[in-house]
């Protein structure tokens, strides 16, 4: 994902958020600019189960699904 940063992106699209217990995951789709399309899906585990809980690992897929 560090890659994308540095591209000009033209929308950032928020499919699904879901928590259960000390994990949650964020799916949606990236866009940039000159038309490429991502889908993203992002895999949180947290130390625990509080609010404040720090993020103990994140697992992150991206893969291109082509030109708009």
């Amino acid at each position: 994902m560090e890659e994308l940063w540095d591209r000009n992106l033209e929308a950032v699209t928020i499919d699904n958020i879901i928590t259960h217990g000390n994990v949650a995951s964020v799916n949606g789709t990236l866009t940039e600019v000159q038309g490429a399309i991502y889908g993203f899906c992002d895999v949180y585990a947290f130390t625990s189960f509080a609010k404040t809980a720090k993020i103990k690992t994140i697992t992150s897929y991206l893969i291109e699904q082509g030109e708009r």
